[in-house]
């Protein structure tokens, strides 16, 4: 599923940012943080901070470490647009510069349409969170557990990422490259039965980023998932999709496409799918799309997937949909089923 408007500059991101800006002053450094402050220097929860009804914090300064300490940032569940949990973003009245190195760690964001969202910049770090339960209403762009967009060189890792939705437990947009997924547990993105991704990588543009290590389990639609390029002409590649455990993922729409275990769409080029356990998926298990060319498919371990394989949906352990796999190389998997032999 693509969301028809983008993150970024121009975009609900961007409102949200200038709306809290003439709003809220920088908090100072020894008075609390409440909802919608944006913070310029490092600082530490002291304690909970909500229900926030339009956003949380906004961090907008470079270097700075937010430090939950243990504390909850949390939405209002029961409000539309109740924006993002922690933002991190330029000021989008163009008077400063893409944000860097903000580091945001140890606590966890709940009840928003998003929990988290790099806006540009780069080289964050955002480790070590509960990201919890924060699903958009479909009317906007949110929708995701931790949002990378137009964003590079950051570090996603040591997170636990559950029921949010409905777009994406992790969502990589627009031009967001060199950014690490690593070990982080991404579950249950299934909140609404709409076609949640567990880990998405939905550029266009998106490149060289690296899925490591994480364990993607009860996801809606595919697992993980690199999207095609929507037609712009700029390619989602190089990509590294290593050493992930992707177990029972796609069983949330009845009739609808099962979803994968991990999968690639159309021109989704030269990536690699290298050392992953890959089990009891509703489709197949590793699903190279037609038309996604020259990726590895490397060392990776596939069984008892195609659990809602039909007649007419066929699925297998390894599945190739491109004729004799075209420029795809499949190397060394074990696998229970595979189609055509070259998914060997």
């Amino acid at each position: 599923m693509t969301r028809t408007t983008r993150l970024g500059a121009g975009s609900a991101v961007a409102l949200l940012l200038s709306a809290t800006l003439h709003t809220s002053p920088a908090a100072a450094a020894d008075e609390p943080l409440a909802c919608g402050a944006v913070i310029t220097h490092n600082a530490t929860l002291t304690a909970d901070i909500g229900p926030c009804s339009a956003g949380g914090l906004i961090v907008s300064g470079d270097n700075v470490i937010l430090n939950l300490a243990g504390f909850v940032i949390k939405g209002n569940s029961d409000a539309a647009n109740d924006g993002v949990g922690i933002l991190v973003s330029n000021d989008p009245t163009g008077s400063g510069s893409n944000v860097t190195g903000v580091t945001v760690k140890n606590g966890r964001v709940t009840d928003f349409d998003a929990g988290v969202v790099l806006d540009g910049g780069s080289g964050h770090v955002v480790k070590n969170l509960l990201v919890k339960d924060n699903v958009g209403d479909g009317s906007g762009d949110f929708g995701d557990g931790i949002a990378i967009s137009s964003s590079n060189g950051n570090t996603i890792r040591d997170n636990d990422i559950i029921r949010n939705g409905l777009f994406d437990g992790i969502g990589l947009f627009g031009p967001s490259s060199d950014n690490l997924i690593v070990k982080n547990v991404v579950g249950e993105n299934n909140v609404q039965f709409v076609g949640e991704d567990g880990i998405r990588i939905e550029g266009p543009g998106a490149k060289n980023n690296t899925v490591r290590s994480n364990t993607v389990s009860g996801s809606t639609l595919d697992g993980i998932a690199i999207f095609s390029d929507q037609v712009t002409g700029n390619l989602n590649t190089g990509n590294k999709i290593i050493n992930n455990l992707v177990v029972a993922n796609g069983f949330g729409i009845l009739g609808a496409r099962p979803g994968e275990g991990i999968t690639t769409f159309l021109r989704a080029n030269d990536n690699t799918i290298r050392g992953n356990t890959v089990r009891d998926n509703a489709g197949s298990g590793i699903l190279i799309g037609s038309g996604s060319l020259n990726n590895t498919i490397r060392s990776n371990v596939a069984t008892g997937n195609g659990r809602r394989a039909s007649a007419a949906r066929p699925r297998f352990d390894l599945h190739d949909l491109n004729v004799d796999c075209d420029n795809n190389v499949w190397k060394f998997n074990a696998a229970g089923t595979r189609f055509p032999s070259c998914a060997m």
